[in-house]
């Protein structure tokens, strides 16, 4: 938990002093969310999003869903 934490702290760190444009800001948004959860539903949900919004901002960025980092150490 402390590590997510951690790592939540730094991107909210990048957004300001990065001065990330919108759309940048969003595709690391929806990239952190997807690394920190099991689901696409589950990461929707961490967004306020719908799975197909999320889905659709997904392929527009390219991204793939690749699991929690917690159940990911578990695995190993």
């Amino acid at each position: 938990w402390h590590q997510a934490a951690l790592e939540s702290e730094t991107v909210m760190v990048r957004i300001v002093t990065e001065s990330l444009n919108l759309s940048d800001t969003e595709r690391l948004l929806v990239a952190e969310a997807l690394k920190y959860s099991n689901t696409l539903q589950d990461a929707a949900d961490k967004l306020g999003s719908s799975e197909s919004a999320l889905r659709r901002r997904m392929k527009k960025y390219e991204l793939k869903h690749t699991g929690s980092r917690s159940a990911r150490r578990t695995r190993q």
